[in-house]
C-alpha cells in the first residue's frame, strides 16, 4: 500500500448522528451527474461512522472493481460537489489526502 492510499472521510449530514440508519435525499440518489459506482460509494461512505478511515484497496474489494474505476467515481463525486479532496502535506511533500463527503452539494462545508 502506498502512503497516499489512506483516506479519512469526514461527512456532513443533514440529520442527527444518533439515528442508527442512513437516510439519503432522493435528489442525491437521482442526481444524473453521478454514475452507479459513485452513488454506491457515496451511500457507503455516508453509512460509516464519523472519522472513518478508508483505503482504496478496501473500496476496490467492497465494490469489486479496479483502482481506475474508484478514481473515476471519486472524481464524479468531486465534480458534482459531493466530495472535496484535501491534500495532506509534510514539509511540502504530499503524504496522503483526506476526502470530505457530504450528502448534498447544497449543504455547506464546515470550514466555509
Amino acid at each position: 500500500m502506498e502512503p497516499n492510499e489512506c483516506r479519512t472521510i469526514f461527512k456532513v449530514k443533514s440529520y442527527s448522528r444518533r439515528q442508527p440508519f442512513t437516510r439519503v435525499l432522493n435528489e442525491t440518489l437521482r442526481d444524473p451527474a453521478l454514475g452507479g459506482l459513485a452513488r454506491a460509494i457515496l451511500v457507503y461512505a455516508l453509512s460509516m461512522p464519523e472519522n472513518w478511515l478508508i483505503h482504496s484497496w478496501q473500496l476496490k474489494q467492497e465494490f469489486q472493481c479496479g483502482r481506475l474505476a474508484i478514481r473515476k467515481a471519486m472524481k464524479e463525486l468531486q465534480d458534482a460537489g459531493y466530495a472535496h479532496r484535501v491534500l495532506n502535506r509534510n514539509n511540502g511533500e504530499i503524504i496522503g489526502s483526506t476526502w470530505m463527503i457530504r450528502e448534498s452539494p447544497k449543504l455547506s462545508w464546515p470550514w466555509k
